[in-house]
């Protein structure tokens, strides 16, 4: 633990941040963030990150405790929590997150690609009938 305050200058906010040297054999899970890589940590107790992860061992953002607190700061609690509850988890919020509203430009592109996901879902593929708006 010491060498790694002392190797992060002393922050340890950067506790969980993966060394550049190898761990060891092992599979660490990890999860991408703005900071960089970092070894995954599960929103709360009872998620089960190794049935999450990928064979590479990274596991998506949103199950991780440090992916929940960037989805709360880019999207805020209310759309953050609707991104959450669609891959069938529940978003676990801090005190200090209970107000935060989000980045509006990432709201935007967010019910922008929600929005086309809707609009795609009536168009009709490979029908075997003519549709009257083809013809």
């Amino acid at each position: 633990m010491e060498t790694v305050i002392s190797t992060c200058s002393g922050y340890t906010r950067y506790l969980n941040l993966l060394s550049p040297t190898k761990l060891s054999t092992k599979v660490v899970l990890t999860v991408v963030t703005r900071r960089g890589i970092e070894r995954a940590i599960p929103a709360y107790p009872e998620l089960d990150l190794t049935s999450k992860a990928n064979s590479s061992g990274e596991v998506d953002r949103v199950y991780t405790f440090q992916g929940q607190r960037e989805l709360i700061h880019e999207y805020g609690v209310k759309f953050a929590s609707d991104i959450v509850s669609a891959k069938g988890i529940h978003l676990h919020i801090l005190q200090k997150e209970l107000n935060e509203t989000g980045n509006l430009d990432k709201i935007r592109i967010y019910l922008e690609e929600k929005q086309k996901k809707q609009k795609s879902k009536g168009l009709y593929w490979m029908s075997e009938s003519p549709i009257e708006v083809w013809t």
